[in-house]
């Protein structure tokens, strides 16, 4: 139980040598992360449109999309304990950089796959680029003054719901408006990332405790573990944070062919889907920050348990949503619900969690959208056979279990 209750609120960060400013850290991590939200981004919304061009019968379209983007992180989930544990001992730096060279091998295995087997094999190489989100927050807590740690992992998360919506607004006009087409713009992710993992490697100083871990990675690992297992605050987190992902990513792989559906033809299709999807992200970077300064002051969970209730709404009534305009106002409510929702958690966990096992803990925070991701595709392709509709109730009904799980969370 030691482990269990040092998962307190610790009032300053741990001392570090030569430590950057948090702003600093804020701007790396940011552009870091909304390079790496707009390549994925381009994955989630052009998927289907993507398996058109590579020779997928329409009629396998709606089942393959599903199961791709279960499988994508089916091989690297194994190891995001260990990447968290890795920054702890080692450093974070390494880490960090190594997921932006994975992300730029990725774009480049889309953009020459010929077949689905192929774009299902590059594809699978995404798992081997997890685990750098947690190691960046860690950081970021560690610089930060605690009575801004809300703001300043918020402000961390706008980067990727930024990301979100820059990369199927701005890739689907590309696409449409120029000669780059789908493959070129995954090769252009493919430089962006590059450039990323170059600034990161020149402008970031890592940072790491005075007192450097004995222990090994697999014993700094599962200590997080139990750590989380044994604290119901932590694991009724977990168990919230899970159910409302699994619920999101029922739903997410099929947003473009609800577009799809309601879109009056081919033509401007991939703008329309990129505009549609774009806009839950773009509303997600109003509410991230809205949402933690507001949780700073009276309490995280309070938050969470509106932000949930608005996001479960806007998923029961996204099947009814009679043109593109009231489709996108549903969706862009539920991102931004979602993102607000995502920095809640994060926020909390990171208040909660000594410095020297951070990065451990808020990578296995990783495990249930990672699992959820896995999931929630594998059970959408089976539902959505009773129909497009089903899917959305699906999640909805995920998402309202989580909200049951935020009522066990303390109030302050």
């Amino acid at each position: 139980m030691a482990q269990a209750q040092r998962l307190e609120i610790d009032s300053a960060p741990v001392r570090h040598e030569q430590a950057q400013r948090w702003q600093v850290l804020l701007l790396l991590f940011g552009i870091t992360s909304v390079i790496e939200s707009c390549s994925v981004s381009h994955v989630f919304a052009f998927l289907p449109l993507y398996l058109k061009l590579v020779g997928t019968p329409a009629a396998s379209i709606p089942r393959w999309t599903g199961f791709l983007l279960a499988c994508v992180f089916i091989f690297g989930l194994p190891l995001v304990p260990f990447w968290g544990a890795w920054a702890d001992k080692y450093g974070r730096k390494p880490i960090i950089v190594r997921s932006a060279l994975v992300e730029a091998v990725v774009a480049i295995l889309v953009a020459i796959s010929q077949t689905r087997w192929e774009l299902a094999g590059s594809l699978f190489v995404i798992g081997f680029q997890l685990g750098n989100t947690g190691v960046m927050l860690a950081a970021l807590r560690a610089a930060a003054p605690v009575k801004r740690v809300g703001l300043a992992i918020a402000l961390f998360g706008c980067a990727s719901p930024l990301g979100m919506a820059i990369g199927p607004a701005g890739g689907g006009w590309l696409v449409d408006h120029t000669g780059l087409g789908l493959r070129g713009l995954f090769v252009l992710d493919s430089a962006l990332s590059l450039s990323s993992a170059a600034l990161l490697t020149l402008c970031y100083r890592d940072t790491r405790p005075l007192h450097a871990l004995s222990q090994s990675t697999a014993a700094i690992a599962k200590q997080s573990l139990l750590g989380i297992i044994r604290t119901p605050i932590s694991l009724a987190l977990f168990v919230t944070f899970s159910l409302v992902l699994l619920g999101r990513s029922i739903v997410q792989p099929y947003l473009p062919l609800f577009v799809e559906h309601l879109h009056p033809s081919q033509i401007g299709l991939t703008s329309a889907i990129g505009a549609v999807v774009g806009s839950a992200s773009l509303v997600g970077v109003l509410l991230s920050p809205l949402a933690g300064a507001v949780g700073d002051r009276i309490g995280y969970a309070r938050v969470l348990g509106v932000v949930t209730v608005i996001a479960a709404g806007c998923l029961v009534a996204l099947p009814s949503m009679p043109s593109l305009a009231t489709l996108a106002l549903a969706i862009a409510l539920f991102g931004g619900c979602l993102s607000a929702f995502i920095a809640l958690v994060y926020a909390l966990l990171a208040t909660l969690v000594p410095e020297d096992r951070r990065s451990a803990t808020l990578n296995l925070a990783f495990v249930p959208f990672y699992v959820g991701s896995i999931l929630g595709p594998f059970l959408g392709a089976f539902v959505v056979g009773a129909g497009l509709r089903w899917v959305s109730y699906a999640g909805a009904g995920l998402v309202v279990l989580g909200l049951v799980m935020v009522r066990r969370l303390p109030r302050t």
